[in-house]
């Protein structure tokens, strides 16, 4: 089914550490469509459904059936609904009432539609292999600019607005769990935002990125790669310590290393 694997996709890209496993239905997926951790000592399952006609008893009554048999089978810990549709405020009320009835036996979440068009938004390699076409990608369009010694102020600004337009659609294709920032500062040292997960400072250009999906990056953390000289790595140590700011200084002579993904 397109829709379980969109799902899939979408999942792998929030929690880029985990292994999260499909379950192939024919012979009975009981209950659980995706699931992550140990079948048997309580694992995470998300159970897939698309609906082409609203949202009806039936409907209800297949969700319904699809939590017992999870709960009788799995015992999970979480058990996640994704919907290929939003519900109306019946239906919410409705869903409500199951996730108390289930309180003492399962957390319960929801992943709708809303929630899904919100992750495509920040993914463009997963939004063009399900939906190629269907939205201008400006970036494929814009061609190289050079011969900037003619440009005026107001071209100027719009070249760096553009880089750092590119710049963060790059490391959003690195992780779209952050919202991203780039500044330029030559006259003044550069401030660090109370409210920014990771800063990068090169020169006089910074890079900032904030938490957009703190569930994702709770259930798997980012982690930053360092290759340090003993004196950074006493930095480091003095970070972990007491919780105070460090300047890394790189070493002469080498060059700075390319954007991975385990970096943000």
């Amino acid at each position: 089914m397109t829709f379980e694997k969109l799902c899939f996709q979408l999942l792998k890209e929030r929690h880029p550490a985990a292994k999260i496993r499909a379950v192939e239905g024919a012979s009975g997926d009981e209950g659980a469509d995706l699931f992550l951790g140990d079948l048997e000592n309580g694992p995470t399952i998300w159970q897939v459904k698309a609906f082409s006609n609203g949202f009806k008893d039936s409907q209800k009554g297949q969700i319904r059936q699809s939590l017992k048999h999870a709960v009788r089978n799995l015992a999970p810990r979480r058990w996640i609904l994704c919907l290929n549709i939003d519900m109306d405020i019946r239906v919410h009320r409705w869903f409500q009432r199951l996730v108390r009835s289930y309180a003492d036996k399962v957390e319960i979440g929801l992943w709708d539609a809303s929630h899904i068009i919100n992750e495509l938004a920040h993914r463009k390699s997963i939004r063009n292999l399900f939906f190629p076409g269907a939205a201008l990608e400006v970036s494929e369009l814009r061609s190289l600019v050079t011969g900037i010694a003619n440009h005026s102020a107001e071209q100027l600004a719009a070249l760096a607005t553009e880089n750092a337009e590119q710049l963060i659609e790059r490391l959003k294709e690195c992780d779209a769990r952050f919202n991203y920032e780039v500044s330029i500062t030559t006259d003044r040292p550069s401030t660090l935002p109370s409210n920014v997960a990771v800063s990068l400072t090169v020169g006089a250009s910074s890079i900032h990125a904030y938490p957009r999906d703190i569930e994702a990056l709770r259930q798997s953390p980012p982690k930053l790669e360092l290759e340090l000289n003993p004196a950074g790595h006493r930095k480091v140590l003095a970070i972990q310590q007491t919780g105070h700011s460090q300047i890394l200084v790189q070493s002469p002579g080498l060059n700075p290393p390319p954007f991975r993904r385990s970096a943000f």
